[in-house]
């Protein structure tokens, strides 16, 4: 049983078809193999930041006992995954450098409140989406790549993500009521899909259709 499913009341999303409201399109699945090497960098990336995001809310929200036990734990985990990246980094002889990132986070943080307290929910409901379109992505890139062991990081890593998008959910549901946490995963949901919809020069693994 996960976290979110011991949350009474609270709308069950047991995977993440069920929170996102579009798939990624074929365009962006068809340059994973060209553009593998770049991926694995923002991959790498992707981990710290997923880090940083929850140090953040640790450190910005100390009065939600809640929060600290469960956010700690995930750090932990998204900083093994940074070094794992790190690992298969070194293993390719890829660079490990700073590049552009896509817009995914931008949209998404775009629509977060400003007030204390709504903030915090829309963060959390923002790290779910980033987790969940991670998911899937990671499912993809498992589906089509050609190296052999990149694919079974990548299964692995789906399980995680999973886990992680339940979690970040299950906080919400644990602050907020149901009510509130249901509307604004439709709200920020849609600005999701937008993103997702449009198109994008550069290539990452958050990034829109490929131009």
């Amino acid at each position: 049983m996960s976290n979110l499913e011991s949350v009474e009341g609270a709308i069950l999303f047991e995977d993440i078809d069920s929170i996102l409201q579009v798939k990624t399109d074929e365009k962006w699945v068809m340059q994973v193999n060209p553009n593998w090497q770049m991926l694995l960098v923002d991959h790498a990336h992707c981990e710290r930041k997923a880090a940083d995001f929850a140090i953040n809310l640790i450190k910005s929200y100390t009065e939600y006992e809640v929060l600290q036990a469960p956010l700690s734990k995930l750090v932990r985990e998204e900083m093994r995954h940074f070094e794992l990246c790190l690992k298969y980094l070194k293993m390719y002889a890829i660079p490990f450098k700073p590049i552009q990132p896509c817009g995914y986070a931008k949209a998404l943080h775009r629509i977060i409140r400003h007030e204390r307290k709504q903030k915090l929910m829309d963060m959390l409901i923002v790290a779910a989406f980033i987790e969940a379109r991670s998911c899937e992505r990671f499912g993809l890139v498992a589906r089509v790549l050609s190296q052999p062991q990149l694919i079974k990081f990548y299964q692995t890593l789906y399980q995680a993500e999973l886990r992680h998008f339940q979690n970040y959910l299950a906080l919400a549901f644990q602050i907020y009521s149901h009510s509130q946490v249901n509307k604004r995963i439709i709200d920020i949901g849609q600005a999701e899909a937008e993103f997702v919809q449009s198109s994008e020069a550069v290539f990452r693994f958050h990034s829109a259709i490929p131009i």
